[in-house]
């Protein structure tokens, strides 16, 4: 057998040597003084424009979207404390996370001056009117409830995010809301707490029997520009929470302080349900208001309501 014909046969092809080839060039790297804190983000130029500017204090950006905010700019805050600060910083997850809240919070509450951001957010409102004007025409009952909160309110505390703490914010407008969707279950589940009839929830509710519930929700919104502030928890047992093998409840653990953004209370939010006309609608809807009341005032709405976040008060309804 000839081996060096066999060597050829079986060489491996990702071995073969490849005729040269020229290398793209690559572009001339820019003078670290003349490179912006936020260039090194892995986002499209314009974006890094976008987050870079938001952060001169002489600027007014009545277009930000808070959310995309919220998402993006962890990054840019980080690149923009000095290194040696960072370096001492290294490990302390809560401090950064609690000024990354608090600079977030900081833009946030500068909208309420801006009479762009003030004037937008009333023809959001303006729009909701004349849904409901149009649901009437088309054969509805609506209703419009106002309630008021008295604790910290905050929703979508578990949705991924970087400093693994959420809030639910508007993709469009920015401000905090509560989504339809919970809102219909801290009702239902309200209404079976205290023994509602069956049916009577599967008509208005819907079920996988029954089908289509009879009542329409709607997301509820501030009725004005919102506050926020940071909050913290402080779980005291992380070990066990964690579920170490071997770890008990025990005094000799560190207790973990987690900021987290909520909506300051005395914020008023306006609730939304309509329901087609019938011989019973009106009895229906005022059915609804009561588990509302209950749901708003006794179990909370939105996350921690078991340590009292989510209580509100009515103020007022049309």
């Amino acid at each position: 057998m000839n081996n060096r014909g066999g060597s050829q046969r079986f060489q491996n092809p990702a071995k073969q040597q490849r005729p040269n080839q020229q290398r793209p060039k690559q572009r001339p790297k820019q003078p670290q003084s003349n490179r912006r804190l936020h260039d090194n983000l892995a986002y499209p130029k314009v974006v890094r424009d976008l987050v870079g500017n938001i952060f001169n204090a002489q600027a007014s950006h009545p277009q930000v979207n808070f959310s995309f905010l919220y998402d993006k700019m962890f990054g840019v805050l980080e690149r923009q404390r000095p290194k040696e600060q960072r370096l001492q910083d290294k490990g302390k997850e809560p401090s950064l996370k609690s000024q990354y809240l608090s600079t977030f919070t900081s833009i946030f509450d500068r909208m309420k001056t801006d009479n762009d951001v003030q004037e937008g957010f009333k023809c959001f409102h303006s729009r909701r009117t004349e849904m409901l004007n149009s649901l009437q025409e088309q054969g509805y009952e609506v209703r419009s409830v106002t309630y008021s909160s008295l604790e910290p309110f905050v929703t979508g505390l578990g949705m991924g995010h970087v400093t693994e703490t959420g809030i639910r914010l508007d993709r469009q407008l920015g401000t905090p809301y509560y989504p339809a969707s919970s809102l219909k279950g801290a009702i239902r589940a309200t209404a079976k707490l205290f023994e509602a009839e069956p049916t009577l929830v599967d008509e208005l509710f819907g079920s996988t029997e029954s089908g289509q519930g009879s009542i329409l929700f709607f997301d509820a919104y501030p009725v004005t520009w919102p506050e926020l502030k940071v909050d913290i928890m402080t779980p005291h047992y992380g070990p066990y929470y964690s579920g170490e093998q071997k770890a008990y409840p025990s005094d000799d653990h560190d207790p973990t302080p987690i900021p987290f953004l909520v909506v300051e209370k005395k914020t008023s939010f306006e609730f939304l349900f309509a329901i087609r006309k019938g011989p019973r609608s009106t009895e229906r809807l005022a059915q609804l208001e009561n588990w509302l009341e209950l749901s708003a005032e006794v179990m909370g709405l939105g996350a921690k309501t078991a340590v009292g976040y989510g209580r509100f008060v009515r103020t007022g309804n049309r």
